[in-house]
């Protein structure tokens, strides 16, 4: 459960490092800035954020409840759940490893652990690769054709290996011997992999459809509240900015990429022209309301079925 998870001495360290480097980033625009910044937002603009985290949520959950239904069919509100809890428990650990608990619902819906890891994980993989054209869009864009093509070779390489490692018989033979005596209880995983990337390709086309409608919906919450502020920041640089943060919260140094996924935003409005102050407040106000939202839906779903 969550106060578990939250006394293991590494989440504890990650945690203050990114707490640390996030508060360097304020020393260094500035806290009273910073401060006046937020306490200047409208807060109409405030209200539209519930309003859209719900939509993104609801996606989020459709996604994943069409690939369950390869393996199992479920209810679309228990998956909401699941997918709920799990995003929740991913703010908690390094690089959002927590939203792979879904295995362990789906495991009490009686989906093994190797045919649920499929899941999560192939939705992971095309969550990376949507931000990946994201980000090279931004690259080209903003820095050129060069640094573009030096990100996006970078990120096209590691799924092309991981893709192999999951994939050939070499690869998974590998798998099979790092995990020792464990490899018994990921019984099912290489079938069920090959059953959604040579069966279920259609399948895995509209997730990545579904997931860049999601993203788009999701960062119209930063987009509101830089209105909130009086800035008008055009989307596609908020697509670009938001894209590399969230590619660095994947980087397991911090819990879910605190501190540097801000950083590397704020810095890169700047660079922009956006006032930092600004860029800043942004980031910290949808910080408090993940960290709120979470904490709630963690309480909730542990004390029972609430949400169900």
């Amino acid at each position: 459960n969550k106060q578990s998870v939250m006394k293991k001495p590494g989440l504890i360290w990650r945690f203050a490092i990114g707490v640390a480097v996030l508060s360097f980033l304020i020393y260094r625009v500035g806290f009273t800035r910073v401060l006046k910044t937020i306490a200047s937002v409208n807060p109409l603009y405030l209200l539209f954020i519930p309003i859209v985290y719900a939509v993104s949520f609801s996606i989020a959950a459709l996604n994943i409840h069409l690939m369950i239904s390869v393996v199992k069919k479920l209810p679309y509100r228990r998956v909401l759940r699941y997918q709920l809890l799990s995003w929740s428990a991913g703010l908690f650990g390094p690089g959002k490893i927590g939203e792979f608990s879904l295995v362990y619902f789906l495991r009490k819906e009686g989906i093994s652990l190797g045919k649920g890891m499929v899941i999560p994980l192939l939705d992971k993989v095309i969550t990376v690769a949507v931000l990946a054209i994201f980000a090279g869009y931004g690259f080209f864009i903003y820095f050129g054709m060069a640094t573009a093509a030096r990100m996006l070779a970078i990120i096209a390489l590691a799924i092309v290996v991981l893709g192999l490692v999951f994939i050939t018989g070499f690869g998974r033979a590998v798998i099979r011997r790092l995990l020792g005596r464990h490899a018994s209880h990921f019984k099912g995983f290489s079938k069920t992999l090959r059953l959604f990337l040579r069966e279920r390709r259609s399948l895995l086309a509209l997730n990545m459809v579904l997931t860049v409608i999601k993203y788009v919906v999701a960062i119209s919450a930063i987009f509101l509240l830089f209105l909130g502020f009086g800035i008008k920041v055009n989307l596609p640089a908020i697509m670009f900015i938001d894209a590399v943060a969230t590619m660095l919260a994947l980087i397991p140094v911090t819990v879910s990429g605190l501190g540097f996924a801000e950083s590397a935003a704020v810095l890169l409005y700047s660079n922009m022209g956006v006032d930092a102050g600004a860029a800043a407040g942004v980031y910290l106000i949808l910080n408090a309301f993940n960290y709120l939202l979470a904490v709630l839906l963690l309480s909730l779903g542990t004390g029972g079925r609430e949400l169900d």
